[in-house]
């Protein structure tokens, strides 16, 4: 019975190491392109409140919609160390488009 339980919790461990190793590569693979153009936080502290936005760079052939959106959302997360009330992205393809006001994307994530 012992071996059994041992077995189990090895295996358990096992996947969770992975399912991490797969996790942070997917993450790195998906923010390699991403150039962040402008990142502003705007808080009240005495609210508890935070908000972000950012403006970012993702080439067309790279965006994988809703995948690219989390990314960045764990990017603030992980840079603000703390979980913001409001994240608000505007995706554009290039600096070009950037210029142009040519966004192909705008999401917001809420606490």
């Amino acid at each position: 019975m012992k071996k059994w339980i041992c077995r189990i919790i090895i295996l358990v461990c096992a996947t969770a190491i992975m399912a991490a190793i797969t996790g942070c590569c997917g993450y790195r693979q998906l923010t390699d392109d991403v150039q962040i153009i402008q990142y502003f936080v705007a808080s009240a502290d005495n609210l508890n409140w935070q908000t972000v936005r950012m403006r970012v760079i993702v080439p067309a052939d790279r965006y994988r919609e809703g995948w690219t959106e989390n990314a960045m959302r764990l990017y603030v997360i992980i840079r603000s160390r703390r979980i913001p009330n409001r994240i608000d992205m505007v995706l554009y393809d290039s600096m070009e488009k950037f210029e142009l006001c040519e966004e192909y994307a705008k999401t917001s994530f809420e606490k």
